[in-house]
């Protein structure tokens, strides 16, 4: 596979759902021991493989290209959890909605409307809100990172994975989830505790 490649058709992908306005959004992957990441300033629809920053998984970057200003998000979880090589960072609209009406904190997830959401991605974490691309945002992302997900307050959501078809989906699960909760008024019934324990055992 080609990992620069790659990263260009997603961006256009994400773009194409509109998931991609202006310059917001950022996205990255991991080939063994680099990591690829969108630049700042770029439209992660018009992303080109020679465009890309790189680094090692320390940190440490392997080219000039400037990388998002929220790179710091994405090797932290390449760091936690290994088995990672693909990431998603977008501004979905009704997963914003509901963080806003959620808040955030210690043991605050997203509420899940449907199984199929708690089945794939299991409970978001909602971290607390701070200024894009600062330390707080990245010391409270750390704090509340959850396995395939992690919702940040007023701001959007991060989806990771395997493989990019597996944070893409974890992606769309959690935003159709958030647009039913709002369909619903925000009154509609979600999964109880019970409920959601028995679907945490179960894979898709």
């Amino acid at each position: 596979m080609n990992i620069p490649e790659t990263l260009s058709q997603i961006g256009t992908q994400l773009s194409s759902m509109g998931l991609g306005t202006s310059t917001s959004g950022n996205i990255s992957a991991r080939d063994d021991e680099k990591i690829y990441y969108s630049p700042t300033g770029t439209p992660i629809g018009k992303l080109t493989p020679d465009g890309l920053a790189m680094s090692d998984l320390s940190g440490a970057f392997k080219n000039d290209n400037k990388p998002t200003k929220e790179w710091g998000m994405h090797l932290a979880v390449y760091q936690k959890f290994p088995e990672t090589n693909a990431i998603i960072h977008v501004h979905p609209v009704h997963t914003i909605a509901v963080t806003m009406r959620t808040g955030s904190g210690t043991n605050i997830v997203l509420p899940a409307s449907t199984p199929q959401c708690v089945m794939r991605a299991g409970l978001v974490p909602i971290a607390p809100y701070a200024p894009p691309g600062s330390s707080e945002l990245l010391t409270g992302f750390k704090n509340h990172l959850g396995l395939k997900a992690t919702a940040l307050l007023n701001h959007g959501l991060f989806t990771y994975g395997l493989t990019f078809d597996k944070a893409m989906g974890i992606l769309e699960e959690i935003e159709e989830s958030c647009r039913i909760i709002c369909l619903a008024g925000f009154e509609g019934r979600t999964l109880t505790q019970a409920e959601t324990e028995i679907l945490l055992k179960r894979k898709m």
